[in-house]
């Protein structure tokens, strides 16, 4: 039926392919840029600054926010790691914020299993629901609706080219161009964060580097010890005391609370000698002034007779 409208002879005509190719550059750039534009949304700007559980939600998901909340009680001495678990230190004191109280009621259990818990909590929702009404995050509705909007115009070409119905080695390949660009462009998640969201991590990590471990978790993630390996022996490590002189080993807790060998001289650093040159140069100072001293008070009137005998 289309070949009966003569769209076929339209586009050749009309177009050509000249023309053609150069509406399907436009439309790649568009699309491209189109992406990258219209994904970003724009957020309300906040005066006060980002708490550390907020930051590593907008830096690492649920997931970090929870990790910051167990280095943030660890920190404070009221929880502990034990081995690859978590166990609350008594007497046990209440946490500052929901995310901690979620954590402290989860002590016992393996680390992972009380970042994930407590990442899937309702204080980890509503921490992030008040992070989106404050505008730093973009919707999922949201998100789609713009990376549908970004691929529009490079999917109406790919349907046209599709319409025109002439499988050239040409068409086919600009097909399957056109299909590799939408995929990739869906495939590409929009970012998560509003241009205020973005800002706002930025000014909360720029500046000094980090000291507190909330902190540092904020940013970086929570750092575990891996679980040693099973069935792989411990390395052991010796341990010794040097007095100066020898060195001691301590393999028992007897030898660690034995006394220590008195040193046999003292240890006290002295002053290295001066070098034989400093000598040297001196003797010969000091015997040309004695020299010079001597030459100017002596009186030399007995060897001039001598000489004239």
């Amino acid at each position: 039926m289309l070949r009966r409208w003569g769209l076929r002879r339209r586009l050749r005509r009309r177009w050509g392919l000249t023309l053609f190719v150069a509406a399907y550059a436009v439309a790649l750039l568009a699309a491209v840029l189109l992406g990258l534009r219209v994904k970003e949304v724009r957020g309300a700007e906040r005066a006060e600054p980002l708490s550390h559980e907020e930051v590593g939600y907008l830096g690492g998901g649920p997931a970090r926010a929870a990790e910051v909340a167990v280095a943030a009680l660890v920190s404070e001495n009221r929880a502990k790691f034990a081995g690859d678990r978590l166990a609350a230190v008594e007497p046990a004191e209440p946490a500052d914020s929901p995310i901690g109280t979620v954590v402290l009621s989860l002590a016992g259990h393996r680390v992972d299993d009380v970042v994930r818990t407590t990442a899937d909590s309702d204080a980890v929702r509503r921490l992030g629901h008040a992070l989106l009404t404050q505008g730093f995050l973009v919707t999922p509705v949201r998100r789609l609706r713009r990376a549908i909007a970004a691929v529009l115009l490079l999917f109406l070409l790919g349907a046209l080219l599709f319409v025109h119905g002439d499988w050239t080695p040409w068409t086919v390949g600009a097909g399957l161009l056109t299909a590799a660009a939408i995929v990739g462009l869906l495939a590409t998640p929009p970012p998560v964060l509003t241009r205020a969201g973005s800002y706002a991590l930025w000014a909360a990590t720029i500046g000094l580097a980090p000291v507190e471990p909330a902190e540092l978790t904020a940013r970086y993630g929570l750092r575990r010890p891996a679980p040693p390996e099973p069935g792989k022996p411990r390395k052991v490590v010796q341990t010794a005391t040097f007095d100066g002189q020898t060195v001691e080993r301590i393999d028992t807790t007897e030898a660690s609370e034995s006394q220590l060998p008195r040193p046999r001289r003292s240890a006290t650093p002295q002053d290295d000698p001066p070098p034989r040159r400093v000598v040297w140069a001196a003797g010969w100072f000091a015997g040309g002034w004695l020299a010079s001293s001597w030459l100017g008070d002596a009186d030399f009137s007995d060897i001039g007779d001598i000489f004239d005998a």
